[in-house]
């Protein structure tokens, strides 16, 4: 078995895990983006990966609800902090917590409420014969400095910065 990291007290996300979640949505035509530390992990951000984080919408939402049943901890239903607003559910396969959110919004520094997260645009990963739809390093960058997480934020630009060069 694959595993991303390895660190003692802490939950492996593993590279098995995340191939079967895409084998199991692509075969049920659900909608869905990997984001988070995973998906920066595997565009080559220095950090370690806690969990899966999924961007969907409503309708695949509820299809994962059905599909992952025997693993979910929390199921999908609407959630709004002063931050964050989505419609949030919470599995764990394997060890491994994965957490979708649907229709996925942050507050703006304005008060605004950001774009609906999955309407931005997808790029493709290959993990394996798996192929991983990913927000790119740029969109999340962005995000993350409007979230005010600078320190995620400075790891990304790094990186772009480096396939710059």
């Amino acid at each position: 078995m694959g595993v991303f990291y390895q660190e003692t007290g802490l939950v492996m996300v593993s590279e098995k895990v995340l191939k079967n979640l895409a084998e199991i949505f692509e075969a049920n035509g659900v909608f869905w983006i990997l984001s988070g530390s995973t998906s920066f992990y595997l565009q080559g951000v220095e950090i370690t990966p806690n969990d899966i984080d999924v961007l969907t919408d409503i309708d695949s939402a509820a299809l994962i609800d059905a599909l992952l049943q025997d693993y979910q901890i929390q199921k999908s239903a609407y959630s709004e902090t002063e931050k964050y607003r989505s419609h949030f559910g919470v599995y764990e396969l394997d060890g491994v917590r994965v957490e979708v959110m649907a229709d996925f919004q942050y507050r703006l520094k304005n008060g605004d409420w950001s774009e609906i997260n999955h309407y931005h645009p997808t790029i493709f990963l290959n993990l394996g014969s798996s192929r991983i739809p990913v927000l790119s390093l740029e969109q999340e960058l962005k995000e993350y400095r409007n979230l005010g997480r600078m320190e995620t934020a400075d790891k990304i630009e790094k990186v772009i910065n480096e396939k710059v060069a």
